[in-house]
């Protein structure tokens, strides 16, 4: 994953949220429904520069019923869930292999499979 080219995807850059169901939590919005995406698998790709310190993320996701995620760090796979029929969101954290090289370039790599979600329900990163 280190030479794939995501520079035509869609940015997540709206500072503000249509989803009246729950306010931003990020600066920017990360709710896959603000950018016109509603089912299916969502692919979020985050570039960063390391600080030295990382040693791992925490994420809020939300799918809809049973979904399912993967999460990487640039070609590492950090973890993953099938879900669960009684969940629709998750929150967990991931830890990273090993430090983070300070001042290195990293991608973390977030797949998420939306079941779909009821008018106004999240349905992204938060």
């Amino acid at each position: 994953m280190d030479t794939y080219d995501d520079s035509g995807w869609t940015p997540a850059n709206k500072t503000t949220s249509v989803n009246g169901a729950r306010g931003l939590t990020t600066p920017v919005s990360l709710y896959a429904g603000d950018y016109g995406y509603h089912a299916g698998a969502h692919l979020f790709r985050g570039h960063f520069v390391a600080a030295g310190t990382e040693s791992g993320i925490s994420l809020e996701l939300s799918g809809g019923s049973a979904f399912g995620y993967s999460v990487w760090l640039n070609d590492t796979f950090l973890g993953a869930s099938g879900g669960s029929p009684w969940l629709d969101s998750a929150q967990f954290t991931l830890q990273f292999p090993s430090s983070l090289s300070q001042g290195n370039n990293y991608v973390l790599t977030v797949l998420s499979e939306n079941t779909g979600y009821n008018e106004n329900e999240s349905g992204g990163i938060t």
